[in-house]
């Protein structure tokens, strides 16, 4: 099963993939992966904001948190500039 581009079958950590799981957990309800969301945001800025020809090399992730669970339902937007991650509201 495929959603949001990714294999579910390939994410080993229930409360991202099993709703039954994820309930009696500690976030009460299933939430996306903070990498995977990472990954989402990291495609589009390089769809939308680098040329094709260019390839943007990372000696690594300098700061990157999870400030709370991104849930179904959530719908996020980015801001390009210093990095942020902001819930639309």
């Amino acid at each position: 099963m495929w959603r949001g581009g990714v294999s579910l079958g390939q994410d080993v950590d229930d409360l991202h993939i099993d709703r039954e799981w994820a309930v009696r957990g500690p976030f009460k309800d299933i939430i996306a992966s903070g990498w995977h969301t990472a990954n989402l945001i990291m495609r589009l800025y390089r769809g939308h904001y680098l040329s094709s020809v260019v390839s943007l090399v990372s000696l690594g992730i300098g700061e990157l948190s999870w400030l709370r669970p991104v849930r179904p339902d959530d719908e996020l937007t980015r801001g390009f500039g210093r990095p942020t991650l902001a819930f639309k509201t």
